[in-house]
């Protein structure tokens, strides 16, 4: 979780804040808040729920970015407090289902709605539900809920948590792993020990399963003696070792998703009061993803404040029905009114 008004950011809205100050006391009292303004404040999910989505288109056309289309922008939105948040998402693998995970500690399973060429056309209504403890009960406090990743492995669900900087296993949907929620007890998954070296806004970001098997975990801000962003290659049937990415400021890394062919996805976001929000999507080809690499990304587009961004924090990709492979992008709205939860779609033009 990343707010775009938090730590540094924040000082961009200062002046702002101020001279809204005596307004904001005067109405507080009479006028009650429509949804949390932050994870926070934002409410406990303590049971599975239904929740009605809408979905807004936010471009009327085919628009190319770099060396990508974006084919489609939904503005999702709902009348539950619980809703918002998601930094981590997986998709069905006929792309019917998308599960994502919220840094409050929940999930959201919804179904996606594509026309016969595969492109995105809207959501349907959906279902919400705690996020578990070892002890079998939702997970409580900031430090301990805010999800930021969430891997499919086949049989179980590993998601990865900043603050509390670790990995936690959890069990398919009783038997019928795919899509109907992250349920059930997990288990402790072993981590690289140095992340707890990490801020707690620093640490476990971005994390995707290789074709390998292998995982590839990759900070948010934690450098090493050489101002390389820190990374971790291997975290199943062998040990963690060392990885680093090139630190292309102002970006950091905010995702990683596996591509068809077993190249990776890189995603990347900055913010500043001059440029606005930026987002660079980037490909980690799959040949120099091994232990002691130094990993540079291949640019494939950049978006910024004339596209539809957001703070853009969770990836996942698949084959479309034309061959081409497609791009979903899930952004974090940190239960913030300034903020927005948006669903893009993207097809990469080249091979």
């Amino acid at each position: 979780m990343k707010s775009f008004f938090s730590n540094g950011w924040r000082s961009a809205l200062l002046p702002v804040f101020c001279l809204a100050g005596s307004l904001t006391l005067l109405t507080a009292a009479l006028v009650p808040p429509a949804r949390a303004t932050s994870a926070e404040e934002g409410p406990k999910v303590t049971a599975t729920r239904a929740i009605q989505i809408e979905a807004r288109a936010v471009i009327p056309q085919e628009t190319p970015i770099g060396r990508m289309r974006l084919l489609a922008a939904l503005e999702l939105s709902a009348d539950d407090l619980a809703f918002g948040g998601y930094s981590g998402m997986e998709l069905a693998p006929d792309a019917s289902r998308m599960i994502a995970v919220s840094d409050h500690g929940s999930w959201l399973s919804v179904p996606l709605v594509h026309d016969a060429t595969g492109r995105l056309t809207s959501v349907g209504d959906g279902h919400v539900g705690p996020l578990l403890d070892p002890a079998g009960q939702p997970i409580a406090g900031r430090m301990m809920r805010d999800a930021e990743e969430l891997i499919d492995l086949g049989e179980s669900w590993l998601v990865s948590f900043e603050g509390r900087h670790r990995l936690w296993r959890y069990p398919g949907d009783d038997g019928v792993h795919g899509m109907a929620g992250v349920t059930g007890v997990p288990r402790f998954h072993p981590h690289p020990r140095a992340i707890h070296q990490a801020d707690e806004n620093g640490g476990m970001e971005a994390l995707a399963q290789l074709a390998n098997g292998h995982l590839l975990l990759i900070s948010e801000s934690f450098l090493d003696r050489r101002g390389r962003i820190r990374g971790w290659i291997g975290g199943l049937e062998t040990r963690w070792k060392r990885i680093s990415l090139q630190h292309s400021e102002p970006f950091a890394p905010t995702s990683l998703a596996p591509l068809p062919g077993g190249d990776v996805l890189l995603v990347e976001r900055s913010y500043s009061r001059a440029d606005g929000v930026r987002v660079r999507l980037s490909r980690l080809r799959a040949e120099t993803i091994v232990p002691g690499a130094h990993l540079v990304g291949e640019e494939l587009a950049r978006m910024d404040p004339q596209h539809p961004v957001d703070n853009f924090e969770a990836s996942a990709s698949r084959v479309g029905p034309q061959g081409k492979t497609l791009v979903y992008l899930l952004s974090d709205d940190n239960f913030s009114p300034r903020q927005r939860t948006l669903l893009l779609q993207l097809a990469i033009d080249d091979p």
